[in-house]
C-alpha cells in the first residue's frame, strides 16, 4: 500500500497477530496413563500402507489426528523480553501472564506416524529476540527456512520404524528445546497435546497474517480498508446512534421496515437496536455506505439479526426476478469455457441486476460460521411458535415443504436429514466446495426442476401477491402509527391549564366591566344630583362640572367596550382550547387500543407519552 499510515498499522496489526499465537490449548492433556497407552497400541499396529490409505481418505470422511505440545515456555517471559529487550524498560509487571507457550506443534496421524509441524511465529520471534537479533525478529526473513530445517530434523525422529515412541518424542523434544535454546525436560509424561482429533484441529496460527501481508504488497491503496483503518473516515454518514432519538425514529419509520424477516416465531421481534443494525445494513435508512459494523458481545443477538438480513436480501432479489419474463432472461452467455482440448462449454452468468445479493459468512471462530451454514437450513431454525408448541400447526413448515427448496440436495451436501432448503453451505474449504459441485453436478438439482410444477407466471404472481399484502400491512401499520403520533396527552393537560388561564383572564375582565359600569352608575347618580346655576328667576344653567361628568361617563363607556372586545377574544380563544382538547382526547381513546395492537406486533411509535 502507497499510504503510509496504513503501512504502520498493518505492520503492527502484523506482528502483534504473529506473536500472540503459539498458547497451549486449554483442553490440552498430559501425555501420560491412557493416552500414552493408546498411542503405543496405534504406532504398533499402524502400517505405511494405513498411513497411504488414510492420506488418502475423501473429503467426506473424519481423520483423526493427535496433536503434541513440545518445547514449552512461559508466555510472560516472552512479554518480559519484549519490554526489556526491545523497548529497554526493566519496569516490574505486576500482573503476570499465567499461559504457558509453545515452540512446536507436532501433528501426528492415528497411527503415531509424523504428519507435519506447525512452528508458531511467537516462538520465532522470542527466539531472535533472545539472541538480540532485533531486525530478523521484527521482519521474520528466514522464519520459512528456519521451519522447513526443523521439520525435516523432527520427521527423521519420529519416523524411525520399531523405534520406542516415548524415545522418539523425547529426542524431538531435546531438539526443540536446544533449537529454541529453552531449559526443559526430558521426560515426555510432562508434554501435552491434543489426542484423538477428529474434528477440525485448533487453530495453531492466526490465519491473519497472510491476508494482511498481501494487503501490504498491494499496489494501490483500497478505499474501504483506508476506512476501515479510520485513516478515510466518510464523516457525512457518520451518526452517534445510540442517543439520536431522531434519528433512529427516522430510521425505523416503516416505510423503511425491510419486505423480508426470518420466519421465527411471531411473538419474537427484533430489540430496537437490533432493527436498527438491520436497517442500516440493508441501506434502508439514511445512512448509505459500504462498510457497517455491529458490535456486541456473545448472546446479544448479532446473529439472530443476521436472519432478517438475509431474509430481506432473498426478497430484493426476489423482487428483481419478479420482473423477468422468463427465467432464462437472469441469465446471460458469456465466452465458451475450454475444458480440455477441443471441448468447450458453454457458460452462462447472472445478469447484472441479480448480482451483488450473494453473502459471504466469514470468521476467525469456525463454530459461528456453522450456525449459519448448517443450522440455518435446519428445519429446528423454523418455528412459528416457540418451544415447539404441538397444538397448533406449523404453517411456516409446511409451506417450507410444500415449496420443497431443494431439499433433498441440501441434506447430501449437508449430510443430515432435517435440511428445509439449500439456503446456506459450507464452502471455506476447498473439500467443501468439490462437495458442493458434485452434487449439484449429479444431476439431482436438474430432477427437482423437472418435477416443479409452478409456472414462472404463477411464481412471478404468487410472489406479487405477497408482496402487495406485505405492502398493504405496512400502509396499515402507517395509519396506526400515524394516530400514535398525533395523539399528545401532555398537550391535553397544557390546554386544560390554558383553559383556566383564559376564564381567569375573562373572569378578571368582566369583574373590571362591572367595575366601571357601576362606576358609570355612580358618575350618573351625581349628575343627576349635582345644582345647576341659577340665570334670573326662571332659568338654570349647568356648571362646568356637570360637562367633566359627562365626558368621563363617556371614556367609561369606552373603556368598557374595549373590554367587551377582549372579552370577545377571550371566548373565542376559549372554544378554539376546547375544541383542542375534545380532539385530543378524542384521539386518545383511538390510541389506547391501537398501542396495545403496535406493542403485540412489536411495533416501537416515538411518543413521549406512550
Amino acid at each position: 500500500m502507497k499510504n503510509k499510515q496504513a503501512n504502520q498499522i498493518l505492520r503492527a496489526w502484523d506482528l502483534a497477530e504473529k506473536i500472540s499465537g503459539g498458547e497451549l490449548d486449554k483442553k490440552a492433556k498430559w501425555f501420560s496413563g491412557d493416552i500414552r497407552k493408546t498411542a503405543y497400541q496405534k504406532r504398533e499396529s499402524g502400517t505405511i500402507n494405513e498411513k497411504i490409505s488414510q492420506n488418502n481418505q475423501s473429503s467426506d470422511q473424519h481423520v483423526t489426528i493427535s496433536l503434541l505440545y513440545l518445547g514449552a515456555y512461559k508466555k510472560q517471559d516472552l512479554r518480559d523480553s519484549i519490554q526489556n529487550i526491545r523497548f529497554r524498560d526493566t519496569e516490574m509487571v505486576q500482573n503476570r501472564d499465567p499461559a504457558k507457550g509453545y515452540s512446536v506443534a507436532l501433528i501426528v496421524n492415528s497411527d503415531w506416524s509424523f504428519q507435519k509441524i506447525e512452528v508458531p511465529y511467537a516462538a520465532y520471534f522470542y527466539l531472535k529476540l533472545r539472541q538480540e537479533n532485533i531486525e530478523e525478529a521484527m521482519h521474520g526473513q528466514q522464519y520459512d527456512d528456519f521451519k522447513s530445517q526443523l521439520s525435516q530434523q523432527l520427521e527423521e525422529v519420529i519416523d524411525r520404524k520399531r523405534a520406542d515412541l516415548a524415545e522418539c518424542l523425547a529426542l524431538a523434544n531435546q531438539i526443540v528445546l536446544k533449537t529454541f535454546k529453552l531449559a526443559g525436560t526430558r521426560n515426555v509424561g510432562q508434554l501435552r497435546g491434543l489426542f484423538q482429533i477428529q474434528d477440525e484441529p485448533p487453530m495453531l496460527n492466526s490465519f491473519y497474517t497472510e491476508d494482511i501481508e498481501r494487503v501490504l504488497q498491494a499496489s494501490a491503496d483500497d478505499s474501504l480498508l483506508l476506512k476501515y483503518l479510520g485513516l478515510n473516515p466518510d464523516v457525512a454518514t457518520k451518526q452517534e446512534v445510540d442517543q439520536n432519538r431522531d434519528f433512529i425514529s427516522k430510521l425505523l419509520d416503516v416505510e423503511n421496515l425491510p419486505d423480508g424477516r426470518w420466519p421465527g416465531p411471531e411473538k419474537y421481534f427484533q430489540s430496537l437496536m437490533q432493527q436498527v443494525a438491520v436497517n442500516v445494513i440493508r441501506d434502508k435508512g439514511p445512512i448509505k455506505t459500504d462498510l457497517k459494523t455491529v458490535n456486541g458481545p456473545p448472546g446479544t443477538g448479532k446473529t439472530t439479526l443476521l436472519q432478517d438480513v438475509f431474509a430481506d436480501t432473498i426478497v430484493q432479489q426476489a423482487k428483481v426476478m419478479a420482473q423477468l419474463e422468463k427465467p432464462m432472461d437472469g441469465f446471460r452467455r458469456i465466452k465458451p469455457i475450454e475444458l480440455f482440448s477441443n471441448c468447450k462449454y458453454n457458460a452462462y452468468e447472472l445478469i447484472p441486476a441479480l448480482q451483488g445479493y450473494g453473502i459471504v459468512v466469514t470468521s476467525n471462530n469456525n463454530s459461528a460460521v456453522a450456525n449459519i451454514s448448517k443450522e440455518f437450513p435446519s428445519r429446528n431454525k423454523i418455528r412459528q411458535y416457540p418451544n415447539e408448541n404441538r397444538e397448533k400447526q406449523d404453517e411456516y413448515r409446511t409451506q417450507l415443504e410444500e415449496i420443497d427448496y431443494f431439499s433433498d440436495l441440501a441434506n447430501r451436501i449437508l449430510e443430515t436429514a432435517d435440511s428445509w432448503g439449500m439456503f446456506a453451505v459450507p464452502m471455506g474449504s476447498k473439500a467443501n466446495q468439490q462437495k458442493v459441485f458434485k452434487h449439484i453436478n449429479h444431476g439431482v438439482l436438474k430432477k427437482q426442476l423437472s418435477v416443479y410444477s409452478d409456472s414462472w407466471a404463477d411464481a412471478r404472481q404468487n410472489f406479487n401477491t405477497a408482496l402487495e399484502a406485505v405492502h398493504q400491512e405496512k400502509a396499515r401499520l402507517h395509519r396506526m402509527i400515524s394516530i400514535v403520533e398525533r395523539a399528545n396527552p401532555s398537550v391535553v393537560d397544557q390546554a386544560y391549564l390554558e383553559l383556566k388561564v383564559v376564564d381567569e383572564g375573562i373572569e378578571v375582565l368582566n369583574q373590571e366591566i362591572a367595575n366601571l359600569t357601576q362606576k358609570i352608575e355612580n358618575t350618573r347618580h351625581r349628575l343627576v344630583t349635582l345644582p345647576k346655576k341659577r340665570f334670573l328667576i326662571f332659568w338654570q344653567h349647568e356648571t362646568p362640572t356637570h360637562d367633566s361628568l359627562r365626558f368621563h361617563i363617556s371614556n367609561l363607556n369606552k373603556k368598557i367596550e374595549g373590554l367587551n372586545e377582549r372579552v370577545a377574544d377571550r371566548r373565542k380563544e376559549r372554544r378554539h382550547v376546547v375544541h383542542l382538547i375534545a380532539q385530543q382526547e378524542k384521539i386518545i381513546r383511538e390510541v389506547e387500543p391501537i398501542q396495545k395492537q403496535l406493542k403485540k406486533e412489536g411495533i416501537v411509535v416515538f411518543n413521549d407519552d406512550f
